[in-house]
């Protein structure tokens, strides 16, 4: 019974997920459903400016449209260890 409630729950909650739009991104809905592209970069703080410049090179059509700051990355309480490289 405790695998058919959570299957259930799982399948529910899928089917709602899939039926809303993000909000985050409702701003750029009307721009994608007339064919343009959306690019999301993710980065790390300090890097903007680099990231910036490699667009403006890159993609000069593009153009910048908004920033979050508030960005909540699933892995960023892993600890990064160094690789130890044989020699």
């Amino acid at each position: 019974m405790i695998l058919i409630a959570t299957l259930f729950g799982g399948w529910l909650g899928v089917l709602l997920g899939t039926g809303m739009e993000n909000k985050k991104l409702s701003q750029f809905h009307e721009a994608i459903q007339n064919g343009q592209y959306l690019f999301l970069i993710y980065a790390r703080k300090g890097k903007g400016n680099t990231i910036k410049a490699m667009m403006r090179d890159r993609h000069p059509e593009s153009e910048y449209a908004a920033i979050d700051e508030h960005f909540m990355g699933p892995f960023s309480d892993v600890v990064r260890r160094k690789h130890l490289t044989s020699q």
